[in-house]
């Protein structure tokens, strides 16, 4: 079962280690350990269950979800980047089941009929989208790859880095601000701009999960050795 973290919006404050910026940022205190008063906005669920769900909010997901012992959490805190060795420590896993990218249609416009047929096209024949879910967004589309094992967070970007390498190669031009682990992804059904939105198109059937190969880190060459040249 792929899972993934639903929050209703963007807005929530995220976890960061205790005393940064002189404040405490614990979701599981009330008082003094939580002077930003972090909640566990987030609702734990399966991937499909939240595509097919309408919300009455502007629904984002984030695609990290938070364990422990293994056990994911039925609701858990935003999780910023500067927290996250905090939240390690104290005994909680932070994993990734799929990776996701946001990708705009030219000029970033709505969609055409010609569009539509470009991309029914692509997602046809090009053997990158051959394991995809897909859905339209207003101005273009989220695509979605299972991954064969959970990644951990810390490695997460390099998974993503190889992956949408994969689509630079393919001519798919995803936004290269999606290797961000923390980044928030707007659900197809929300309610956005005063109105309720429906995506025309949301396609999980060829989702499939797969393994992809990480980019190396800076400094550590294709053999996985560190490379004193880099």
């Amino acid at each position: 079962m792929t899972l993934i973290a639903v929050a209703p919006n963007t807005f929530a404050r995220g976890v960061e280690p205790p005393g940064h910026r002189d404040r405490t940022y614990d979701w599981r205190e009330t008082g003094a350990g939580n002077s930003q008063r972090v909640r566990p906005a987030y609702v734990v669920m399966p991937l499909e269950q939240a595509f097919t769900q309408e919300y009455d909010t502007d629904a984002h997901l984030v695609t990290y979800v938070v364990s422990r012992d293994h056990r994911p959490l039925e609701r858990q805190p935003r999780v910023n980047k500067g927290g996250l060795d905090w939240l390690l420590s104290e005994g909680y896993e932070v994993n990734v089941d799929a990776l996701f990218c946001d990708v705009d249609n030219p000029g970033h416009q709505e969609w055409t009929d010609e569009l539509r047929a470009e991309f029914a096209a692509q997602l046809a024949t090009l053997p990158v989208l051959s394991t995809v879910g897909a859905h339209e967004t207003l101005h273009g589309y989220h695509l979605i790859q299972l991954l064969d094992e959970p990644v951990a967070v810390p490695s997460v970007e390099r998974y993503l880095d190889g992956w949408l390498d994969e689509l630079t190669k393919a001519g798919i031009a995803a936004d290269p601000a999606c290797r961000d682990w923390t980044r928030h992804f707007r659900l197809p059904h929300v309610k956005r701009g005063g109105g309720f939105y429906r995506s025309p198109l949301v396609d999980l059937s060829r989702m499939t999960p797969r393994a992809i190969t990480p980019k190396p880190s800076p400094g550590v060459n294709d053999a996985g050795k560190s490379d004193p040249d880099a």
